[in-house]
């Protein structure tokens, strides 16, 4: 995309700063037009839950326009998303510079019904709050691996959003032994623990929640830039003082008094199963997989599905197939090879795939035949389970009795089945086996005949190891100060530095530490400490208009801290802010972060519930 200058404004706020709007738009080649604005052309919104613990800040710029019998504008509204894009700019004394961009979106579009001139009014927005239409990132498929470290997925879901901004890191808490900021980059995540139960792709807000949620930060747009920064131990682009910089309006500057907090808690809801084959999903194509030639004249191949009209259940790649078994045959169409699988002895499995058959819509059953094999030693005969005995038969003539039948009357949609295999042992050796997993060429539900079957599809296949976890993990960090009764809940989280070394899929590894920590943490049991020093006692929190009274011509940013000098010394952080960029006049709430040096009196407790 190439946004070019279509329409521009340019003023001066009323203490005299040079300010600027312009509409962009994709591909536009012509002269720069006029617009004319109303009393308030230009206000931005920065928006946050009411607790300074929000992790998805996002921001709205609106443009108060008028429509006049010479100046007059594109029909917004009729244009798709990320046509028109809107960028604020202030001039620092020397050139221009960016305050905020965004898109223009349709449902933001007033007009008046009048004749001119008469007032229209545009919204945009940062992208941040539609992160939620978006595919979450894979990994990086150029390099065949389950793990990327979190900014991998925080830099690709942030460029999601079309605005081509660089990212800012700013948090104190690092892996120890690592560099201070460079939090995001020690966190190696695997792909599966970003992924649901169903091993479908999360939509990108939801990861990018689960990231921030797990290191206590937030992401932001300011100066041109997005900021991903602490919630806790934040420090500002620089102190603007109350009422010295910021004068006060309206005498509407309050203050109010946050309950002091108990106990943190961080909640994880766990999936009880570690995925042992590392393509299930077929991202990297034909790796570590074995697909059966098909049938004369048939096709049997991991396909692309962008030249088809189902859509892949997940990594946009699955088995694409019109091979089936019309003879009742037990033949293969694809299996996950013993060279890469292993699993350790006396351990739960468990085996899923999800199908999607296309018929010409007629009501039909179909079968799929799966069998589940154990190597112990590299030679033959394997050892095959047996879904009828639920044991492990050393057997050179596997029968029905070894292949797990999945009948399904679902066509024409997606569908999913998983069933359990229970451990294998061996009395004669210690190794891990190596396993086998085969799905049958798919048939028709009386298991010979074609019937009205077209084609089916097959995808995230995998092999998992059942973990000795369950239900939903626990960290609470609870003061020690009897007085206090508040309680603070982080929920259903994704991801845990504490379990690492369990084999749930949402852990990583490591310990953690703040700049000057004598000690390490398990990265939640640090972030929840955090939490109970921030609100030892009853914590403030300010509201209220003000006026920036500076020398300087620079705006405020969301990333300044404010200082209110006759009440407190320390920087309140920014929770959400209102600019009128002509009035010059900022309606912010703010809080007062942790004033202490040392840490609160607590206790840690962990439990499964």
């Amino acid at each position: 995309m190439a946004y070019n200058v279509k329409y521009r404004l340019s003023f001066s706020d009323v203490k005299g700063n040079l300010r600027r709007v312009e509409i962009l738009r994709d591909n536009y080649t012509g002269s720069v037009l006029p617009m004319i604005g109303t009393g308030t052309p230009v206000e931005i919104d920065y928006k946050a839950k009411d607790d300074e613990y929000s992790h998805i800040v996002g921001s709205t710029c609106t443009l108060n326009l008028m429509v006049t019998d010479d100046v007059t504008y594109d029909a917004f509204h009729t244009f798709d998303e990320r046509t028109f894009k809107i960028r604020v700019s202030y001039h620092n004394g020397t050139s221009y510079s960016t305050y905020w961009e965004g898109f223009l979106v349709a449902d933001g579009y007033k007009e008046a019904i009048a004749t001119t001139p008469y007032q229209i009014a545009l919204k945009a927005t940062d992208g941040l709050g539609s992160l939620d239409a978006f595919d979450a990132p894979t990994s990086n498929a150029s390099n065949i691996s389950n793990t990327d470290n979190a900014y991998h997925y925080l830099n690709s879901i942030l460029a999601q959003t079309d605005l081509g901004f660089s990212v800012t890191i700013r948090h104190d808490v690092h892996k120890s032994g690592s560099a201070v900021n460079t939090l995001f980059n020690d966190i190696v995540l695997n792909e599966f623990g970003l992924m649901t139960k169903k091993l479908t792709y999360r939509n990108s807000k939801q990861v990018l929640e689960a990231i921030l949620k797990a290191t206590n930060s937030k992401v932001f747009q300011s100066d041109g830039q997005w900021f991903v920064v602490s919630n806790t131990n934040y420090v500002g682009s620089g102190d603007l003082s109350v009422p010295s910089d910021l004068v006060p309006l309206n005498n509407d500057l309050i203050v109010e008094y946050l309950r002091p907090i108990k106990k943190a808690i961080y909640k994880v809801d766990l999936d009880d199963k570690k995925i042992i084959n590392s393509n299930p999903h077929f991202l990297y194509g034909t790796h570590e997989w074995s697909v059966q030639s098909p049938s004369s004249g048939k096709y049997n191949a991991i396909v692309s599905d962008s030249s088809y009209s189902v859509k892949a259940a997940s990594a946009g790649k699955y088995l694409h197939t019109n091979d089936i078994d019309s003879g009742g045959a037990d033949v293969q169409s694809i299996a996950i090879p013993k060279e890469y699988n292993s699993i350790q002895q006396n351990k739960n499995m468990e085996v899923g795939f999800s199908y999607y058959i296309e018929n010409d819509g007629s009501e039909e059953t179909y079968r799929f035949g799966v069998k589940v094999i154990a190597d112990i030693d590299g030679s033959s005969p394997f050892e095959y389970y047996n879904f009828s005995t639920d044991e492990w038969d050393n057997t050179s003539s596997p029968n029905d009795d070894h292949i797990k039948f999945v009948s399904t009357s679902t066509v024409n949609s997606w569908a999913s089945t998983k069933f359990d295999v229970k451990p294998y042992t061996n009395d004669s050796t210690t190794n891990d086996p190596d396993m086998i997993v085969i799905l049958n060429k798919i048939q028709q539900g009386s298991g010979t005949g074609v019937g009205n079957y077209v084609k089916h599809y097959i995808d995230n296949f995998y092999l998992a190891e059942k973990l000795n976890i369950e239900g939903d993990y626990e960290l609470e960090k609870r003061s020690t100060n009897d007085n206090i009764t508040g309680v603070y809940e982080s929920e259903k989280n994704l991801l845990t530095n504490k379990l690492n070394g369990t084999g749930y899929m949402g852990s990583f590894s490591g310990v953690y530490e703040r700049t000057g920590d004598t000690s390490t943490f398990a990265l939640e049991e640090l972030l929840m400490l955090e939490v109970v020093n921030d609100y030892r006692v009853f914590k403030k929190r300010y509201e209220g208009t003000f006026y920036k009274n500076t020398a300087s011509s620079t705006p405020m940013f969301y990333t300044n801290r404010i200082i209110v000098s006759f009440d407190d010394t320390d920087g309140c952080v920014i929770d959400t802010m209102r600019y009128d960029v002509k009035g010059n006049r900022y309606n912010v709430t703010m809080t007062l972060p942790d004033q202490y040096t040392t840490d609160i009196s607590s206790i840690t407790y962990e439990r499964y519930d």
